[in-house]
């Protein structure tokens, strides 16, 4: 569902996820996240950029947005993006108006 790839060199955080990401799963996802994002954040505060790949997501929920948002308050602004929206998942980042909190691409 998810995986998680470190940068030490960029300092970079690169999170893979895959299937539906829904409110079950956003559940779930919210601790892992918080579970490498929270130590990475403490070392590299300044520094530390996070990206979202959603390549293999077929579907995501507001839960999941939610998810988006708080880490993108978290890192700062422009050191959080999402990458590989397919043009239905992009529409929903657009429309949720989160294109202006964050780089979708």
């Amino acid at each position: 569902m998810a995986e998680f790839e470190f940068d030490a060199g960029e300092t970079r955080l690169l999170c893979r996820f895959d299937g539906r990401m829904d409110g079950a799963a956003s559940a779930q996802l919210q601790t892992e996240v918080e579970e490498r994002l929270a130590p990475l954040l403490a070392a590299h505060p300044e520094k530390l950029s996070v990206t979202f790949d959603v390549e293999k997501v077929t579907f995501v929920s507001s839960a999941y947005l939610r998810i988006c948002m708080s880490v993108a308050q978290r890192v700062g602004a422009g050191r959080f993006s999402v990458r590989g929206t397919n043009p239905a998942l992009k529409k929903i980042f657009l429309v949720a108006g989160l294109d202006n909190a964050f780089q979708v691409g």
